[in-house]
């Protein structure tokens, strides 16, 4: 693979993923300076730049779904629904955060909200999707960005919008590099089918559970053909491996059809407090 950032000639515009890696802040010192100095100069850059910014502040428009109070039956019937296995699984993986299974029609749901339509494009006419997570911390519903902090006893809503009709695969990582696949939460499964305009928010919550250890990542892979975890996992970063914003969706990452195993591969950082 040829690696653009070592090849990108000064006096050429900067490409779209150089564009995304400078606003995103995956460069390195060196080439952030190269690139900040080359927009400086460039009419062309600094337009697509400010196309990126807007696009950025649309996509955090987001309309909090409703978070209905839960009964002390749905908790009963939430915790006897949540399989023993993922007890022994989160003491001995450290997984911090918790799935809450089998709800999907009737605990937390978005409660009638209506779908906002919804069309993010840049001057280069690029869709861009977007990872939407939404923070309920007592009786507090904030939505967040990546980065942001959480603590134990936090619940998370996650959505997505995107303006192409396609599947996404969403997992979780600890800081100790294991994968838990969160939707679908069956890890035989492959991704979930994807309604073009539509934003949506999965049913269901993660709470945010014991002790922290560090930083933990949510990672979301848009694609254009349903994909399994066992191909995720060939294009998501391993554990200490330097993470940029889409450096893991490289053109060698390819199915037997020659299209990308990801078309976007979205992360979102969850720091622990």
């Amino acid at each position: 693979m040829i690696d653009e950032r070592e090849n990108m000639q000064v006096e050429a515009c900067l490409s779209e993923y150089r564009l995304d890696l400078h606003f995103f802040g995956g460069e390195s010192p060196d080439e952030h300076e190269q690139s900040k100095r080359h927009i400086a100069s460039c009419p062309r850059c600094q337009e697509d730049l400010r196309a990126l910014e807007m696009a950025s502040a649309r996509a955090s428009e987001v309309v909090l779904p409703q978070w209905p109070a839960a009964s002390p039956w749905q908790s009963w019937w939430e915790w006897l629904q949540r399989p023993a296995v993922w007890g022994a699984a989160a003491a001995a993986c450290g997984l911090l955060l918790f799935v809450s299974f089998g709800l999907d029609k009737q605990f937390f749901s978005v409660g009638g909200k209506p779908v906002k339509r919804f069309a993010i494009k840049s001057d280069r006419d690029t869709p861009h999707p977007a990872l939407l997570i939404v923070r309920k911390r007592g009786k507090h519903i904030l939505h967040v960005r990546s980065k942001e902090s959480f603590r134990e006893g936090d619940f998370l809503r996650i959505g997505y919008r995107w303006a192409y009709a396609g599947y996404l695969y969403i997992v979780h990582r600890d800081p100790k590099g294991q994968w838990t696949p969160l939707y679908p939460s069956n890890g035989d499964a492959r991704s979930l089918r994807v309604v073009a305009e539509k934003e949506h928010w999965f049913s269901g919550s993660l709470e945010v559970e014991g002790k922290a250890e560090g930083d933990e990542m949510v990672w979301a892979c848009f694609s254009k053909r349903a994909r399994s975890l066992k191909t995720l996992l060939k294009v998501l970063p391993r554990a200490g491996e330097a993470i940029t914003r889409d450096s893991h969706v490289s053109p060698e990452a390819k199915d037997k059809k020659g299209e990308r195993l990801c078309e976007y591969l979205l992360h979102f950082v969850l720091k622990r407090e």
